[in-house]
């Protein structure tokens, strides 16, 4: 069993025909039935967690997609999340009739995505090694749109959802050409989380991966950073450098299926491991010293 990106790059293909689903919109509400039911066909539990954002003068409907796979120790639970929605606005983009128009999404909202479906088809045919929580968060791109902030769906999940996981990790543009992930300086400021990121990048680093060489320091909001108020170890994997970020130019021809092998293969060896299973027994949410 191995992490198949031809697979994934195939379902990033098809989210993208999908089109643009940014929030409040008849294809944002689509996008979260298909996306439900796709998840719930290679997970044991599936659920919506729902809530709603005030947003434009409406209460807008939003909805985080969560996937349940048990583990052979259930005594912990790892989190691997992505984003799917698509941003109202184009704000980088240079071209002032393009900026109040919905941006494409491929490697910004459904790159992450791709890389989690992958994965949930593995363990759906190979029990993990711990429990497994899949979630595709919402309204995580309404961020500095109509006062809000970004990440909302994960910290309406971090705050009140239903099965509480001990770790995370985190993807956003992560199916980028030419991709170079950065270090999340909030994730270096806690001790388990630092471990997690260590682990994480000498994976890439032994496997001779360029997207996990020559990484920028940067501090990121995400949906990792929810978690860490909370107290939870989390670790955020993204390309925040890439060129096509919040433009109209964020489609497939500047997205790589060898970017989410890079990601996909990293995930897979950190679960497969013998040192993810010791450090989850050492640091679990539920003991956490």
């Amino acid at each position: 069993m191995s992490f198949d990106s031809g697979n994934a790059y195939g379902i990033l293909k098809s989210l993208a025909e999908r089109g643009k689903r940014p929030p409040g919109t008849e294809e944002h509400r689509e996008a979260i039935l298909f996306l439900h039911e796709s998840l719930s066909r290679i997970t044991s539990k599936s659920w919506l967690h729902e809530f709603t954002v005030p947003f434009r003068g409406n209460n807008m409907y939003c909805a985080n997609i969560c996937g349940f796979i048990e583990g052979k120790n259930t005594g912990y639970t790892l989190l691997i999340g992505s984003h799917f929605d698509t941003r109202w606005i184009a704000d980088n983009e240079t071209d002032p009739l393009l900026v109040n128009h919905p941006i494409p999404g491929v490697n910004d909202g459904t790159s992450g995505v791709a890389v989690i479906l992958e994965l949930a088809r593995i363990y759906h045919e190979t029990v993990p090694a711990c429990n497994l929580l899949f979630i595709l968060f919402d309204a995580e791109d309404i961020g500095n749109i109509d006062g809000c902030e970004f990440s909302v769906g994960a910290d309406h999940y971090a705050r009140k959802g239903l099965i509480k996981p001990d770790f995370v990790i985190a993807l956003d543009m992560v199916g980028g050409k030419d991709m170079h992930l950065n270090l999340d300086l909030n994730s270096l400021a806690t001790g388990p989380s630092v471990q997690m990121v260590n682990r994480v990048f000498s994976i890439g680093r032994s496997l001779k991966y360029p997207a996990f060489f020559e990484n920028a320091t940067t501090a990121i909001i995400g949906d990792h950073y929810p978690f860490l108020r909370q107290g939870i170890p989390a670790a955020m994997l993204i390309d925040i450098n890439y060129p096509q970020w919040h433009t109209q130019n964020d489609v497939i021809e500047y997205c790589s299926e060898f970017s989410l092998k890079q990601v996909g293969d990293v995930l897979y060896s950190l679960l497969e491991g013998v040192w993810f299973s010791e450090f989850s027994r050492r640091y679990s949410a539920k003991g956490n010293p």
